[in-house]
């Protein structure tokens, strides 16, 4: 098959169709009516003589096909763009976009400084289109595996097949409690490990004696958010980055449970895609992220 212009943009179109999760979102996303984007998946099943997805009341599918499809149009999308950024690159001029995802909460993070990182980065770069997205950290994992995200900042170090993990910050992390349960007036000297494990956890994956303990965490919980509406409860213990906890502290509504004896560090690396060469628009973001983070550059 000849690779066409109108190839390109049809290929665009359904990589943000699955992007989006399915057509009405990708209208929305793309600013065109549903309709459109119907024809031009048609226009591009036609093309290519086969079918890529299934759509209806069940909802949005790829095809086997559509799977593999999908995968290589990242790859040669992904390609095209650099290849247009090389050339600026070459030119002294850089463009094109720089699509960046990251976990929540960090900014309250003293030593996490991307505000001042994108700032110093459109000073240098201004014609570089610069998105940035909040997302769960699968998400951003996914992202970066998949090719629409260029740089990622998770919670927690990974061994993905296909990511490759660089060193960046950490954050400390203790076991709070809130003033309506049992320990908040227990002074620490009384509380031991084995006296934790009386009270119920709010859920974390953080490896520690006290959760070895336990048969099982007590309360599920995806996101700090929930962590601490289960701490707020009175009915929970949980574990919370300092930064993220401080405002509550300071309202006295919660405090850390004994913390010589709770205390964990959390490493908060980026990724990127394995194998993936580095444009020069990220060198340049990853140096100033680098920079303005107290860290030296990867």
């Amino acid at each position: 098959m000849q690779i066409q212009d109108v190839d390109f943009r049809l290929l665009r179109l359904f990589v943000s169709v699955v992007q989006s999760g399915g057509f009405t979102r990708a209208a929305d996303h793309l600013n065109v009516g549903r309709p459109t984007v119907s024809t031009q998946m048609a226009d591009l099943e036609s093309r290519l003589g086969m079918r890529l997805c299934e759509r209806g009341r069940s909802g949005f599918s790829l095809t086997e096909h559509g799977e593999q499809v999908y995968e290589r149009a990242l790859g040669l999308l992904a390609a095209v763009d650099e290849f247009g950024s090389d050339m600026d690159a070459i030119q002294g001029h850089l463009s094109g976009e720089l699509n960046l995802g990251q976990i929540d909460y960090m900014t309250s993070l003293s030593e996490f400084n991307m505000s001042g990182a994108v700032r110093r980065f459109c000073e240098r770069a201004p014609d570089v289109v610069l998105n940035l997205e909040v997302l769960p950290e699968d998400a951003v994992q996914r992202g970066v595996l998949d090719g629409r995200l260029h740089l990622g900042i998770i919670g927690s170090p990974t061994r993905l097949a296909g990511l490759d993990v660089h060193e960046f910050l950490d954050e400390n992390l203790y076991l709070y409690c809130s003033q309506e349960h049992p320990l908040f007036e227990t002074p620490d000297k009384s509380i031991t490990t084995r006296h934790l494990a009386r009270y119920r956890m709010a859920g974390s994956t953080i490896d520690t004696d006290l959760n070895r303990t336990r048969l099982a965490n007590d309360a599920r919980a995806n996101n700090l958010e929930a962590v601490l509406i289960l701490i707020l409860s009175g009915q929970y213990m949980g574990y919370l980055p300092d930064h993220f906890a401080q405002s509550w502290v300071d309202d006295g509504r919660i405090r850390a449970i004994k913390p010589r004896l709770t205390h964990r560090y959390n490493e908060l690396p980026l990724i990127t895609r394995s194998r993936a060469r580095k444009s020069p628009q990220l060198d340049l973001f990853l140096s100033i992220l680098m920079q303005s983070s107290q860290r030296v550059a990867i």
